[in-house]
């Protein structure tokens, strides 16, 4: 059972999809258009319903332009775009980041921990991201 059958009924996470190359795209455009696979050896097609939450730090749009990433396969991932600014682009956001991943090292490593050092925030908030 591969992926996408596995996942039927639920989602799959397309993780750095502008990196895909092009014979796969065509074989990813294929199953969100028929909704069907085929194992690997088979001849049998199996119908699969998965959702498709599709990342990437690129621009697909540029990556279509480009001829690098197929116009029809954006047009069936680009159903509901959500863009989320790059950490640099949202400093704001990193001592409540640094914060979580305090919390969770601790409770993991099972070790309490009071915080992180003074000065550290600054550093990360300058670091260029």
């Amino acid at each position: 059972m591969g992926l996408f059958e596995d996942a039927s009924g639920g989602t799959v996470l397309l993780d750095e999809i502008s990196e895909m190359p092009k014979d796969a795209q065509v074989h990813l455009l294929r199953v969100l258009q028929e909704r069907k696979v085929q194992r690997l050896g088979e001849n049998l097609s199996r119908d699969v319903d998965v959702r498709i939450i599709a990342m990437t730090n690129r621009d697909l749009t540029e990556e279509v332009e480009a001829g690098r990433f197929r116009e029809d396969l954006f047009f069936r991932l680009s159903e509901f775009p959500i863009h989320i600014p790059p950490l640099r682009e949202r400093s704001e956001d990193i001592p409540v980041l640094a914060e979580h991943f305090l919390q969770e090292y601790s409770q993991e490593q099972k070790k309490e921990l009071d915080g992180l050092a003074p000065g550290v925030f600054e550093v990360l908030q300058n670091h260029p991201w």
